[in-house]
Formats: structure tokens, C-alpha cells, sequence
């Protein structure tokens, strides 16, 4: 199965390019690149900003996206970044989501092409609009931040997940699952435990 990589905001490109050479990069040196489907362009986009938390994209990076969107100008385009592009009420987080993020909706509504935004970075499965573009973010592999709208969010411990992303044209459909962690399983035609 075809397979690429994006850095999170702890990562080193250069490190993730030597470990994984075919993963792809940009003619620039970040680690961007497209895979093309029948169902539409999957776009992974460079937001790591080595050595801060927050993300950005530079020039560089949104030239970059600039000219992927326009080569499939009418077709449905998906993309995929570490940092949230859109503030989610999370007092504590927000300020360390992307940088500027205007400038990324800027590029998505000129071409209108973006059907769906998925991200990682803020350890927590949620789900939303930006500028009329649906989004979720995935909790990933480590802790979660407990959900908190006032300011005092706190990691808790919790299982790894991962997520399955379906899409098919017409639906976007995303299942997150949590692994790792074993609960009691029940038959939902009998309600008796079957583990």
C-alpha cells in the first residue's frame, strides 16, 4: 500500500528525508508531494517549523500548493497537514496551531477545489468547517489533551488510535480507532458478552 509521511512539529525534515528517501519532497526541500486517485488529488503539505511548536507555511510551501491545486483545476483535491489551519476553541492549543493560517484558506478558496482538511498536532479527534471546507484531526499514537474550553487543559493518558479514511467522490467518511487497550466486546443481537 502506498505509504507517505509528514512531519509533526517535534521532527527534523532532514532526518525523516534520510529515513525515508521515497517519501517524496518538493523541489524546495520539504517534505510535500501528491498522490493522485481515481476519486481525487491527496495533498501533503510541509507545515513543520523546526525548533517551535507552532507550524507555518512559507512562500515556498504555498507557491507550492498553489500550483498542485491548479493542475487539477475542477477535480476534488484532499489535503493533509500536521497543524490545525483553523483556531478550535482550545485556549490552550490555539495559539499553537499554523501560523498565519489566513494565508492557507486564501490559497483553498481561490481555488475551490479542496474538499476536506485533515490534521494531526492537538492529540484530540475533532471535527469542523474552515472557510466552508470540512475538517477532523486525528488523535494519533500518544497521550490526548483532556477537553477543555476554559484554559486548563491537561494530557491524560489514553489508547493509541489511528484513523480509516473513506472517500469515495460523493462522501467523505472518517473511522478513528483506538487500539491497544482492551474493553469487553458484546453481540449486538444478543447483548451477551462474546470477550
Amino acid at each position: 500500500m502506498p505509504c507517505r509521511l509528514l512531519p509533526g512539529n517535534h521532527d527534523r525534515r532532514a532526518n525523516l528525508i534520510a529515513a525515508f528517501p521515497k517519501n517524496g519532497t518538493d523541489g524546495n526541500g520539504f517534505v510535500q508531494s501528491v498522490f493522485d486517485t481515481p476519486e481525487g488529488r491527496l495533498v501533503f503539505l510541509d507545515s513543520l517549523a523546526e525548533g517551535r511548536v507552532t507550524g507555518e507555511l512559507c512562500d515556498d510551501r504555498l507557491a507550492w500548493l498553489d500550483a498542485r491545486l491548479a493542475e487539477v483545476a475542477g477535480k476534488a483535491a484532499y489535503l493533509f497537514l500536521h497543524h490545525p489551519p483553523v483556531e478550535l476553541g482550545l485556549t490552550l492549543l490555539d495559539p499553537l496551531g499554523l501560523e498565519e493560517p489566513q494565508r492557507l484558506v486564501d490559497v483553498l478558496t481561490r481555488h475551490g477545489n479542496v474538499r476536506y482538511i485533515f490534521f494531526g498536532h492537538v492529540h484530540r479527534d475533532i471535527a469542523g468547517t474552515v472557510a466552508g471546507i470540512p475538517f477532523s484531526a486525528q488523535r494519533g499514537l500518544h497521550a490526548r489533551f483532556m477537553l477543555d474550553l476554559v484554559g486548563e487543559e491537561v494530557v491524560e493518558q489514553a489508547p493509541p488510535a489511528y484513523s480509516i479514511i473513506l472517500i469515495d467522490g460523493q462522501r467523505v467518511v472518517v473511522h478513528s480507532h483506538d487500539f491497544l487497550e482492551s474493553w469487553p466486546l458484546w453481540s449486538p443481537e444478543t447483548g451477551e458478552r462474546v470477550r
